[in-house]
């Protein structure tokens, strides 16, 4: 009892579960939305499509990879997000 207890106290066990868990539903969802032939498959696709994908080197526009669109688009959006967070720091130092 002592061994079980330790194992769902324990944070990297339970998070572990938890991932697990949420691929398990994906897994499900993708399997569900690909045997349905009313929704286009990249809807849910499976995280093997997903991983295959992000690893391919096949250019998917503009002679860009997915992994090369995903980072440089990953870039512009953590810029805007930092101009945004300056601008919030600026304007509550000036309501100060």
């Amino acid at each position: 009892m002592k061994i079980i207890k330790k194992i769902v106290s324990s944070p990297k066990i339970v998070t572990l579960v938890w991932i697990l868990g949420l691929i398990l539903v994906w897994e499900i969802g993708a399997t569900i939305i690909e045997g349905t032939k009313r929704s286009p498959e990249n809807v849910l696709p499976h995280l093997s499509w997903i991983w295959a994908s992000v690893i391919s080197q096949d250019p998917v526009s503009q002679k860009q990879t997915a992994l090369q669109i995903v980072l440089s688009n990953a870039g512009i959006t953590l810029f805007r997000a930092g101009i945004g967070f300056l601008i919030g720091l600026v304007s509550s130092l000036h309501s100060l």
